[in-house]
């Protein structure tokens, strides 16, 4: 948190492990819609919005799904923010093979 680009910014993660994505937006969004009045506020005129999904990809598995049920797109566009994906490279070390 703190001023980027002559703008303020916060990083905020859930500090339990979520079962999945979907799960972590929808506590996230329930957090928001509780926000008292001036938090609300500057959610709402925030320039930009996200719920971002971080993945550390590996060798293996070849592929990997993030399913979001539709009512979680809904709960997100109704905050007007933005699913994000961010993939991560895979580590370097014995196990990886790199």
């Amino acid at each position: 948190m703190g001023c980027h680009r002559k703008t303020y910014e916060a990083h905020l993660e859930i500090a339990a492990d979520p079962k999945n994505a979907d799960n972590a937006i929808k506590k996230f969004a329930a957090l928001i819609n509780s926000l008292p009045k001036p938090g609300r506020k500057l959610w709402d005129t925030a320039k930009r919005r996200d719920f971002s999904i971080g993945v550390q990809s590996a060798m293996q598995p070849f592929a990997f799904d993030i399913p979001l049920e539709s009512a979680t797109v809904r709960v997100a566009a109704s905050l007007n923010a933005r699913i994000v994906i961010t993939i991560y490279a895979p580590e370097k070390g014995p196990e990886t093979g790199l």
